[in-house]
């Protein structure tokens, strides 16, 4: 048996129950709690509700064992006699401020909203402590139920990442459909076990707001295309070029430089900021990653 004292950064939503985790103050590594009582492992609402357990609560747990698993090294299996006791709590800046946020090249390995069993063989992590910028509350229809499926986009490390399933409380609600976060700290976390098509499917479960939500963006009231910029470095120097997964046909009257089967980079101006607005032939269009390619 072993006590711990934890600060809570996640508690979100998992099979009528919660997936807890925390950082160990002592030593500031992740810690999972989980539950040989609820489903799937998940620690019981009646365990995290009725003692008022939030995100940035300071708590004492008990642990029996490390029970890891797949990717999710940090399950560790809590002694539910003495339960999880609060004992004070954090503010947000003190953790941000105090915990080391991890700064990874991707979320966990690559750009997609998954990562294949074969990539999880090469992880030692299923938590991730994130700052991110432009952050997006979506949804999507769910036809095996009339509630809607909450998802999210944000980018990281000049890097966008759409469609993360959202799995916090806070922020599975309508009312922040379609509103920014300019600048957030994220727990992103990974499955224990692989979905049906053999994917581990990444997910945010707890959102940090780091400034205060903004109106509706524009995004929300006006269709606006996404796009890369893309520095393209080839053996006759550096070249920039534009490309967006939407409306590519407008854009050939500005030509295009073919680099493989699957890509089309369209030229243009090579200023441009994530987040910058600019227009094309009169079409607006919105910056949300810059990336370095090397093309021989």
């Amino acid at each position: 048996m072993q006590r711990v004292r934890l600060v809570i950064l996640a508690k979100s939503y998992k099979q009528g129950g919660y997936c807890v985790a925390g950082l160990n103050l002592f030593n500031g590594e992740w810690i999972r709690l989980v539950s040989s009582r609820g489903h799937d492992n998940a620690i019981s609402k009646y365990a995290m509700d009725s003692r008022s357990i939030n995100c940035l609560d300071i708590v004492d747990v008990d642990l029996i064992e490390h029970v890891p698993l797949a990717c999710q090294k940090e399950n560790f299996r809590v002694y539910e006699e003495t339960g999880i006791i609060k004992t004070g709590k954090l503010g947000l800046e003190d953790v941000v401020n105090e915990m080391n946020l991890d700064k990874p090249n991707y979320i966990f390995a690559n750009s997609d909203k998954y990562i294949f069993a074969r990539d999880v063989k090469e992880l030692n992590r299923s938590l991730l402590f994130v700052k991110v910028s432009n952050f997006q509350v979506t949804t999507k229809s769910n036809f095996e139920t009339d509630k809607p499926k909450f998802k999210c986009s944000f980018c990281y490390n000049n890097t966008y990442y759409v469609n993360l399933s959202l799995t916090d409380p806070n922020f599975c609600s309508l009312d922040k459909v379609g509103k920014v976060l300019r600048s957030a700290a994220l727990v992103i976390s990974l499955p224990s076990k692989a979905y049906e098509d053999g994917a581990f499917y990444k997910f945010v479960s707890s959102v940090f707001p780091l400034e205060e939500m903004d109106g509706i963006s524009s995004k929300a009231s006006e269709y606006i295309p996404t796009c890369k910029i893309y520095h393209v470095l080839t053996p006759d120097g550096e070249e920039t070029f534009y490309h967006s997964s939407f409306n590519i046909d407008k854009f050939d009257s500005l030509g295009y430089t073919k680099i493989s089967d699957e890509h089309l980079f369209y030229q243009v101006v090579s200023d441009k900021a994530i987040g910058d607005i600019f227009y094309i032939n009169k079409e607006k269009f919105e910056v949300v990653s810059i990336s370095v390619e090397e093309i021989f």
